[in-house]
C-alpha cells in the first residue's frame, strides 16, 4: 500500500502538459502586459484617491 501511495504521489509532481508559450505563442507577453496595465490603473488610481482626499 505504502509503494502504491509513493507512485502516486510521483506522479502527480510531473506535469505532462506544454508550457503555455508552445500552447499561445503569445499568450506570456499577454499576461505580462496585462498584469503591468492593471497593476498601473490601480496605482494611478490610488494617487488620485490620495490627492483628492488630500484637497
Amino acid at each position: 500500500m505504502s509503494s502504491d501511495f509513493i507512485e502516486k504521489t510521483k506522479e502527480s509532481f510531473k506535469s505532462e502538459d506544454s508550457p503555455l508559450g508552445k500552447q499561445e505563442p503569445g499568450a506570456p507577453f499577454a499576461v505580462v502586459a496585462l498584469t503591468y496595465l492593471v497593476v498601473l490603473a490601480i496605482s494611478v488610481g490610488a494617487i488620485a484617491l490620495v490627492a483628492w482626499l488630500a484637497s
